[in-house]
């Protein structure tokens, strides 16, 4: 008899700890499951972010290309500048080089005019 009722202890006790057992593997699995859920939403977050650095990047890559097509414009109109600023040396040099007693232009132009208005409004001699 002592033998079966230490069998049945030990039964009693194999279930016992069948039971702990079991109680610990739900909890693990629950604890997996949370853990699981918390990757998932992990996982979302980084793809709304992925997504959002790709639309900053190509935000970026536009205004890259504006900055590529000003900058080009930019140096063309440079060009440009140094085109005209050569002409204006080069017209400055002509001007240097004319005489100086040509007189004032509008004290010129004012005696043309006082000129034909006499012409236009004075009798004049045959001569």
């Amino acid at each position: 008899m002592e033998g079966v009722s230490r069998a049945m202890e030990e039964t009693k006790r194999l279930e016992e700890k069948s039971i702990e057992l079991r109680r610990r593997r739900e909890a693990l699995t629950e604890e997996a499951k949370n853990w699981l859920a918390r990757r998932e939403a992990f996982n979302k977050e980084f793809k709304k972010l992925r997504e959002k650095a790709a639309s900053f990047k190509a935000k970026r890559d536009e205004a890259n290309k504006e900055v590529k097509t000003l900058k080009e414009e930019r140096d063309a109109l440079r060009r440009k500048e140094a085109k005209k600023r050569e002409e204006l040396n080069a017209l400055r040099e002509k001007l240097k080089s004319l005489p100086r007693n040509l007189g004032d232009y509008a004290k010129t132009k004012a005696k043309i005019d006082e000129l034909e208005w006499k012409i236009q409004t004075s009798p004049l001699s045959k001569e």
